[in-house]
């Protein structure tokens, strides 16, 4: 752990996140609880930080078993990997997302995502640093508690993020289709990973169309030549798979617009 992120105690910690809940923008910022992970947070201080996140009704993240030296650290302190020990915490999982999961056991995995947790998958920093692919193949419970995150901000594009977290699964599992829904689609998966399953992981009521949700919206140039010949139900695969940013004419967080894009 970088020295200048340490924090001392629990109870400055605390300290620094009251301070920082006075100072928000709560159209466009919310706050929520981390523990960095298992070899960076002792599991007492762990086990403090998850408890009071669950009183506050503020979300919790960790990152969990992204590399395979985390978790041979774990176990020579506590004799069992990470996630082994984040299921043991009493409580439940609801409002927990673990990052990465690239090493996961799939049964542990599966027990994570029944007790109430959430996946967040970084497909273009896990790729960049050589980490390795969750197995969400094997975990077909997996497809419903999925988000998306950035991590290491190597590229800043959910539309990227969105392609390779199912290219990922077709590269582990040498199938295509992999996180597909009950009809076999694959797109509005992760749609659901990059809107409504961010949203639920940051504990914002957004994510969906919906009266009384926060209005955030992409708008979509249907005039863009990679788009050209897509059938209307063929649009949002069409973005995901062969898209990019240009293709996007808008986007409206919290009811405003970046910019007049109906004059355009």
């Amino acid at each position: 752990m970088s020295r200048r992120f340490e924090i001392a105690t629990l109870a400055a910690y605390w300290k620094q996140l009251e301070h920082l809940g006075g100072r928000l923008d709560l159209r466009t910022q919310g706050l929520g609880v981390v523990g960095h992970s298992i070899r960076a947070v002792p599991l007492p201080e762990l086990r403090g930080l998850l408890a009071e996140s669950r009183r506050q009704r503020l979300p919790f993240h960790i990152h969990v078993e992204e590399q395979q030296q985390e978790i041979a650290e774990s176990r020579a302190v506590y004799g069992k990997r990470p996630l082994e020990l984040l299921l043991e915490q009493p409580g439940g999982l609801d409002g927990v997302t673990a990052v990465h999961c690239t090493h996961s056991r799939p049964d542990q995995l599966r027990r994570f995502v029944q007790l109430g947790g959430r996946i967040c998958v970084c497909p273009t920093t896990e790729g960049n640093l050589g980490d390795g692919l969750p197995p969400l193949v094997a975990v077909a419970e997996s497809h419903r508690r999925l988000c998306l995150g950035s991590d290491s901000n190597a590229r800043i594009s959910l539309l990227e993020e969105m392609r390779w977290l199912e290219y990922g699964q077709r590269v582990k599992s040498e199938k295509r289709g992999v996180l597909a829904d009950e009809t076999g689609a694959v797109a509005p998966v992760l749609l659901a990973a990059a809107t409504a399953g961010g949203a639920a992981a940051l504990g914002v009521d957004t994510g969906r169309i919906a009266a009384g949700t926060w209005a955030d919206f992409a708008a979509v140039d249907l005039a863009s030549p990679l788009l050209a010949g897509a059938a209307p139900d063929d649009v949002l695969a069409a973005l995901i798979f062969g898209g990019t940013e240009s293709a996007l004419a808008a986007t409206c967080v919290g009811g405003l617009w970046d910019r007049d894009w109906t004059r355009r």
